[in-house]
């Protein structure tokens, strides 16, 4: 019975409202003081009609409010912690770079040194040898 309706509204992409009759909200309280009517276009913030009800219970709201402040109180504190702990790893990696440097340069120079200390031996393990065969040739 409603297959014939519901194709007119798909087929013309036009939507079905109920402005013509009265409707009840599905949240109880008062309709604002600005609602549209029909032929008004929709504003930037996208409302239709504001429904009030100031006998309303607002402390789950209140509970809410307080839990979200919390939970930003949380997250920031956690952010903190996170910031802190990145430059202590900041700082960790810094040291572990300038460490790394430090024992390169010390084994450079260590290598250096056994360097000169090989050629030194070198000379004066060929003068010994030179003074064994001068000894060994003389009578």
């Amino acid at each position: 019975m409603g297959g014939p309706y519901l194709r007119s509204v798909i087929l013309r992409d036009e939507a079905v409202t109920s402005w013509i009759y009265p409707t009840a909200s599905p949240i109880a309280g008062y309709v604002g003081p600005h609602p549209l009517y029909p032929g008004e276009r929709v504003g930037a913030d996208g409302q239709i009609a504001v429904i009030e009800d100031p006998l309303a219970d607002r402390s789950a709201l209140a509970r809410a409010e307080a839990d979200l402040d919390r939970v930003e109180q949380r997250r920031q504190a956690l952010e903190q912690v996170v910031a802190l702990r990145q430059s202590s790893v900041d700082a960790r990696a810094a040291v572990a770079i300038a460490y790394a440097e430090a024992f390169k340069q010390d084994l450079d120079t260590r290598i250096a040194t056994a360097s000169g200390s090989l050629s030194l031996i070198k000379q004066r393990l060929a003068l010994e040898r030179l003074q064994l065969a001068s000894h060994a040739t003389a009578p």
